[in-house]
């Protein structure tokens, strides 16, 4: 009898190793579960008919079966409501994308910067240093006081010398539109900036805030004269 017990634990075990794959790992299986418990009650009968010696018999196998937590879904959440730590990759991607909402939010809603909101809709960001990667320091001070605002033009001088309004042509404020686009005195280096752009009106927005007119832009300044104490002409360079 004793023997026949140890062959059919030695039999389960068996199985049960079979059954994970080769590792002394424990899992539920509903099918291996019916046959422990109808192997269980054939030995326990044979058991009680033995009395002591019934305990010889007893192994580590009739622990309780160990379930394997179920896979997570797609969101990061196991079920059942327990979660799963992110990896860092999906953490830091959305920092990032918290941290851009939020500074394009405190953007809309700012009160301060028309000046550079009317000359481009995004704020800035990695496209503004981009913009400015490939310009001197000159160049890059001179378009930065011109999307601004805060310029050498009547319109800015005026907060602080009233009589400072008007343009030297005697027609307008000298605002950015009317000294880019309309002032007569620079009515040449204007030709010359459309001709480059091959643009008949372009919008003062294209002509601060567009890569493709930067080099034009700073090339009518510079023909201009009218910021001689920043003047830089740009480089011939193709690459630049």
């Amino acid at each position: 009898k004793v023997g026949a017990r140890l062959a059919a634990l030695a039999d389960r075990r068996r199985r049960l190793r079979q059954a994970s794959g080769g590792k002394r790992v424990l899992a539920y299986r509903p099918e291996l579960a019916e046959s422990c418990t109808s192997d269980s009650s054939d030995d326990s009968d044979e058991e009680e008919g033995e009395g002591g010696r019934a305990g010889l018999g007893r192994t580590s196998s009739t622990r309780p079966a160990i379930s394997p937590p179920p896979p997570p879904n797609s969101s990061g959440e196991i079920r059942h409501g327990r979660l799963l730590p992110r990896r860092l990759s999906a953490g830091w991607s959305a920092f990032q994308a918290a941290q851009k909402a939020m500074w394009a939010r405190s953007w809309s809603t700012s009160t301060t910067g028309a000046q550079l909101r009317a000359v481009t809709s995004s704020p800035p960001g990695l496209a503004f240093t981009r913009y400015h990667s490939s310009l001197s320091r000159r160049q890059s001070t001179l378009l930065t006081q011109l999307r601004t605002g805060a310029c050498d033009l009547g319109a800015y001088k005026a907060h602080f010398e009233p009589d400072r309004l008007m343009c030297a042509c005697g027609g307008e404020p000298e605002t950015q539109e009317h000294f880019f686009l309309h002032c007569p005195l620079y009515a040449s280096p204007r030709a010359t900036l459309l001709a480059s752009l091959r643009l008949k009106s372009p919008s003062l927005a294209y002509l601060l805030s567009d890569p493709c007119a930067t080099k034009a832009t700073l090339r009518f300044l510079a023909d201009s004269g009218r910021f001689d104490s920043l003047y830089s002409p740009p480089s011939d360079d193709p690459s630049s």
